[in-house]
């Protein structure tokens, strides 16, 4: 799919005060989703860089990338949580402030093979293994020389892997920069690049069954204390904890960052967003309570089923409602 498809949908700025983002924030997380899987990046999934596509270079799509990224931290949306390290750096300081090695290239590509192939040979091999696939590549850079000592090809394997990261993709940096630009942001990241970078770089911060507790993030409504409807919440937080607690243990068909997609239309605890669990007392138009959860993912609230007496039971309808009830949530 292209990055065009993705573009002024109008979701991602109209949100209304009624809706409180419902719809943005889930469209942002799977426009976030298509973009860090997409061609345009390149390494694994949490040490990623710019590719640098000639087509996508002439469609101004990492342009788009670094936009979309830019309007989803500022409309409450997820964050990439993609990127090396060393690429951040060059979004910050610039280039000049990285020394990328061979384990930054990407896992299997050609230049990374001769690169460490020419590491672990001898000065006087080296020029033989740089005369082979080696040398169109550092014509073509400027950056050949005819090696004389581990210093000179210490100097090219650095000036190669900083090139094949950063010289090639200038064009794609520079695009992507001038979209995070958008709305200020860029600006900021470079202000407060300790604030910013764990919403680009990887941080393993996973959601848990704990993460789910009452807190500042996850806020439970109860009815009055000592009431029937009461004592039947009792029994169903009972289950929700359990629940919660065979989702993080994979016990479970689903994962904690669907739950959350289904209660919030995001699979993260972005900045402000608070989830409201709550409880389906009332009865559907056939005079029935629902065996099944209900989520108004606009004000990032999630209901849960009363009639269930067993936790197989709650446990069952959980699961079947939440994989079932794809989109803006309701099972």
């Amino acid at each position: 799919m292209n990055m065009l498809d993705f573009t002024y949908s109008g979701i991602f700025l109209n949100s209304t005060e009624d809706d409180r983002g419902g719809p943005m924030r889930e469209m942002l997380t799977l426009t976030m989703n298509h973009i860090v899987g997409s061609h345009l990046l390149d390494g694994t999934s949490t040490t990623k860089f710019l590719t640098c596509i000639s087509k996508s270079v002439d469609e101004n799509e990492y342009y788009l990338v670094g936009q979309i990224i830019a309007m989803s931290l500022v409309h409450g949306g997820p964050a990439p949580h993609c990127f090396a390290d060393h690429f951040f750096n060059v979004i910050v300081h610039g280039t000049e402030s990285v020394k990328p090695t061979t384990e930054d290239l990407p896992v299997g590509s050609a230049v990374k093979e001769d690169l460490l192939k020419l590491r672990n040979v001898n000065v006087e091999e080296a020029n033989s293994v740089i005369s082979g696939t080696l040398e169109n590549l550092l014509e073509l850079t400027g950056i050949w020389k005819h090696i004389q000592s581990e210093d000179d090809k210490e100097n090219v394997i650095r000036d190669t892997i900083k090139w094949y990261l950063f010289g090639r993709t200038k064009t794609a940096v520079d695009q992507f920069k001038n979209g995070l630009s958008t709305l200020g942001v860029l600006a900021a990241i470079q202000e407060y690049p300790f604030v910013f970078k764990p919403s680009f770089c990887y941080e393993a911060v996973p959601l848990t069954a704990a993460t789910f507790a009452v807190s500042e993030k996850v806020v439970i409504t109860r009815s009055e204390n000592e009431s029937n409807a009461y004592n039947v919440e009792s029994r169903v937080l009972a289950h929700w904890a359990d629940f919660l607690q065979d989702v993080e243990e994979s016990e479970s068909q689903l994962t904690l960052a669907q739950l959350l997609m289904f209660s919030t239309g995001c699979c993260e605890f972005v900045f402000g967003l608070q989830l409201g669990v709550q409880f389906r007392h009332e009865k559907e138009a056939n005079e029935m309570h629902s065996k099944f959860p209900k989520a108004n993912t606009c004000a990032g609230i999630l209901s849960l089923p009363v009639v269930h007496n067993t936790y197989d039971e709650f446990k069952n309808a959980m699961e079947f409602g939440l994989a079932n009830a794809k989109g803006f949530s309701y099972a």
